[in-house]
């Protein structure tokens, strides 16, 4: 289960990649026909603050369902 969960945040980090990709090769683009001003850019420091953010939330919640996986809670003999 762990491995399954691991492969599916690494599919969704490629792919945020790849969009994340035609965001700025789009944002140059623009840049550079003028369309729009530098200052007007898709992707700013803003977003890259915000992905750094979901990486690390995605790295700890891998590392919380590898301890679930590896320490699994005792069942209580009360019942």
């Amino acid at each position: 289960m762990a491995r399954r969960i691991v492969r599916i945040f690494i599919g969704a980090n490629f792919v945020t990649l790849l969009v994340m990709a035609g965001l700025v090769w789009l944002d140059q683009g623009n840049v550079a026909s003028h369309s729009i001003a530098p200052g007007d850019r898709i992707i700013t420091s803003q977003v890259f603050m915000v992905l750094l953010g979901a990486t690390t939330v995605q790295v700890g919640s891998i590392a919380f369902i590898i301890a679930q996986y590896l320490f699994p809670r005792r069942r209580s003999l009360a019942g």
